[in-house]
């Protein structure tokens, strides 16, 4: 063991201090083309919506020392790390839960949540540190569903509702076990966590309360793509697949979707279709 951690250092000596690592080793081999990514610029992070995860990065300068390098480098990725939880714990707040709120509106007004969200904060994943021109390149990142995601201080003890208005007991009726909404003509869309589908009345169809818990916490209500062919091939997708472009969005960030009348009542007009909908089977895409 002491043999291999002789060449570890070894190593880092005669690469400059840091190892180096392929830019492409942060890439995942499915295709990223159809990941829905939301920017944040002004934090230098970014919320992947199809993979549910939120990531800071940072870069912090640094010169270089050839005395006591295991020290120098322990001191550099703690910089590094510091730099991505500040980052980070600031983009969370910027992530959209359900119409009209952002995470920072409750731990702003709610105590316990900001109390909670910085214990999951202590959950955040830090990558080894790269080497870069302008000096130690860090990535952090942390889940928003999972064992591990934020999802699980939200959405707390919600009531729950159950969709029976367009139920028709009539035998032999055709269901669907996966949900594809298109979004190409609602470019104003934008993703949540807590996403909520309405009919033209203002009846909710589907949402934190309409869905299974587990499901909810562990895979989120649905999967953004930006892409229509990811849709139809995605985890979640069945065999009997109902598409729409819905009617429209609504909501003060336009996060929520309203399907036409005529939609809904073919969806959720039989109890299985309800069944496989409410276990999350949506899937949303924003070209």
């Amino acid at each position: 063991m002491r043999f291999f951690w002789f060449l570890f250092l070894i190593s880092f000596c005669f690469s400059g201090v840091f190892f180096s690592i392929e830019d492409n080793f942060y890439v995942s081999n499915i295709d990223a083309k159809s990941f829905l990514v939301e920017k944040i610029t002004e934090l230098d992070a970014e919320i992947n919506w199809t993979t549910g995860i939120i990531r800071v990065f940072t870069t912090v300068p640094y010169t270089s020392q050839k005395e006591n390098i295991g020290k120098f480098y322990d001191e550099i990725q703690n910089s590094v790390n510091r730099e991505l939880y500040l980052k980070l714990s600031r983009a969370i707040g910027l992530i959209r839960l359900s119409d009209p709120f952002l995470v920072k509106d409750y731990y702003q007004s709610y105590p316990d949540i900001r109390y909670e969200l910085s214990t999951y904060l202590e959950k955040t994943i830090y990558y080894p540190m790269v080497k870069k021109e302008k000096g130690a390149y860090g990535i952090a990142e942390l889940p928003l569903f999972g064992e591990k995601g934020i999802v699980n201080i939200f959405f707390k003890d919600i009531p729950r509702k159950e969709v029976t208005n367009y139920i028709d007991e009539s035998k032999d009726l055709e269901y669907f076990d996966t949900l594809i909404i298109d979004m190409i003509v609602h470019k104003e869309f934008n993703p949540s966590i807590g996403l909520r589908i309405y009919d033209e009345d203002g009846t909710l169809l589907y949402g934190p309360e309409t869905v299974n818990p587990e499901v909810f916490k562990k895979e989120g209500l649905c999967i953004y793509t930006k892409n229509l062919a990811y849709a139809f091939s995605s985890v979640r997708t069945g065999k009997r697949i109902f598409y729409t472009i819905p009617a429209k969005v609504k909501g003060q960030f336009n996060t929520d979707i309203v399907l036409f009348n005529a939609d809904a009542r073919r969806l959720f007009a039989s109890k299985r279709s309800l069944k496989y909908i409410n276990n999350c089977k949506v899937i949303i895409v924003k070209p």
